[in-house]
């Protein structure tokens, strides 16, 4: 069947939340009073059951799509899987320049520097660490990664924009 990304997409989210509704209603009807009228769990877990079995065939036919479909990063391109494996190496990678900053929020640097103690520091009274990179440097690279992000961002909406055949029941889709 010829589907989009988004309409996969879709689907999972779908499920997931149909999914979530099963174990709170599972969750909620393990005790109740003699009285209250409460759902058969073994009907409730059937119906979970085949909700993650339709996550996992969507799930499977997402993997089909984004390994079919081809989008554009830097001149070059590349599935829809490594497009969105990248943007997870890139989130990281900007994080550790984000925090090559430092941590300016640390209120009691200042007075543990005037006590002598730092973890910058061999010895009380030897040589500190400096900087190894300059913090404009620090913004170039937070700076490129941001464009890159952002890139990528944009090459993953347009693959999933795209349509492609991939194995998976229509009654998926529409359920």
């Amino acid at each position: 069947m010829k589907v989009t990304g988004s309409q996969l997409r879709k689907a999972l989210v779908k499920y997931a939340l149909r999914r979530d509704q099963a174990v709170k209603t599972f969750e909620e009807n393990i005790y109740a009073f003699k009285d209250e009228h409460h759902p058969d769990l073994k009907l409730v877990s059937k119906y979970l059951y085949d909700t993650m079995a339709a996550i996992a065939f969507i799930q499977t036919a997402q993997q089909e799509f984004n390994s079919k479909v081809f989008v554009q990063i830097g001149g070059q391109a590349v599935s829809l899987a490594v497009a969105i494996k990248m943007k997870a190496g890139i989130g990281r990678l900007k994080g550790l320049w984000d925090s090559a900053y430092g941590n300016p929020s640390d209120q009691f640097m200042g007075l543990r520097r005037a006590r002598g103690i730092s973890p910058k520091r061999r010895e009380k009274d030897q040589e500190e660490q400096v900087r190894t990179v300059s913090t404009e440097a620090i913004s170039e690279e937070v700076e490129r990664l941001s464009m890159l992000m952002t890139e990528v961002q944009d090459a993953i909406a347009s693959g999933n924009s795209q349509s492609a055949e991939v194995a998976i029941d229509a009654d998926l889709l529409d359920g």
